[in-house]
């Protein structure tokens, strides 16, 4: 279900589908894994790991890959997930919740989580998901919870990491159909079920302030996020991007448009082609929008005008990584 969204969406776009690699979802299974078991540990990192702690493979998502048997052209492996996605309930009311849906929610919430969308549609062919699920029974008991007496019934949790793992392969054949390399966006027109609502975009505290800085995501999510993937070797520069939604002729005000010139993360580039705008506010459920985006590319102009729709609420949001 993973792979099918994310396929969808990278298709609907221009940019081509991934292969499936049954190695490189062996080096996301022990991830998963490790993150599980590590989690709690104060020399955890969500993508790199520390050699003595359990389920240690390698320290990065390259060298994972490589342990696992994954044969590349000399290029970098990347990762991307969904760490800590924790759900308890009640155990009828869990055996009723609707789990299988979980992997396309972490794909929809990548696809509009800046940082990580610059890999979910980036230039790699071949892609691997390893999925981690714990359940853990929790016995009938009062609780006390700021101060009131709560009563949990015998309940259920689960706590489950999902990683997908991405590479260029060894033959350099790209991905089939062979991706559109003009000027691209996600989402663009004709997209369907995308995330409405981004409420989290994990970025390593020693590297910068975050994608919001000052803003708690958690209590003030911003809306889906515009990715513009601009052409190979050509500087990008967003001029406006616009967001209005359609049944009402409401116009939704943009919290950030930004590029590698003036973002607070710029490490976490890996070009000068690539910017995204992020909509101040959560957008509406099953609602159709029309964006659009104005700018340059290596000089020249341009412009993109284009209609998406959002989708349902999501049964559980974790958190990106």
């Amino acid at each position: 279900m993973a792979l099918d969204y994310m396929n969808r969406q990278r298709l609907q776009c221009g940019f081509g589908a991934l292969r499936y690699n049954p190695i490189l979802e062996t080096a996301g299974k022990r991830h998963a894994a490790y993150d599980q078991a590590n989690h709690d540990h104060p020399l955890y990192h969500p993508h790199n790991e520390v050699k003595g702690l359990p389920g240690f493979t390698a320290p990065s998502p390259t060298e994972r890959a490589l342990v696992a048997g994954y044969v590349t052209n000399g290029a970098e492996v990347g990762e991307i997930g969904t760490t800590r996605g924790q759900l308890s309930a009640p155990v009828q009311t869990y055996r009723e919740l609707p789990l299988d849906q979980l992997e396309t929610v972490d794909m929809r919430n990548l696809a509009i989580a800046p940082y990580h969308a610059m890999a979910f549609f980036s230039a790699f062919t071949e892609v691997g998901i390893g999925e981690m699920r714990t359940e853990t029974s929790l016995a009938a008991e009062w609780l006390t919870i700021n101060g009131f007496n709560l009563f949990r019934p015998e309940s259920i949790r689960m706590d489950r990491s999902m990683f997908a793992i991405l590479g260029y392969g060894q033959d350099g054949q790209g991905q089939l159909p062979p991706p559109d390399l003009g000027i691209r966006t996600y989402p663009c027109e004709g997209s369907t079920d995308v995330a409405p609502i981004m409420s989290g975009e994990w970025t390593d505290p020693a590297l910068g302030p975050g994608v919001t800085p000052g803003r708690d995501l958690g209590t003030q999510p911003t809306g889906s996020t515009i990715m513009v993937i601009g052409e190979v070797g050509k500087t990008l520069a967003l001029q406006s991007v616009s967001l209005t939604r359609l049944s009402t002729g409401e116009s939704v005000a943009m919290y950030s448009i930004r590029t590698k010139a003036n973002d607070p993360m710029p490490v976490y580039y890996r070009n000068d082609w690539t910017g995204y705008a992020m909509p101040d506010r959560a957008l509406a459920f099953h609602e159709r929008y029309l964006v659009n985006v104005s700018g340059t590319s290596g000089g020249t102009l341009f412009s993109r005008s284009f209609t998406f729709t959002t989708g349902g609420p999501n049964p559980l949001i974790p958190r990106q990584i």
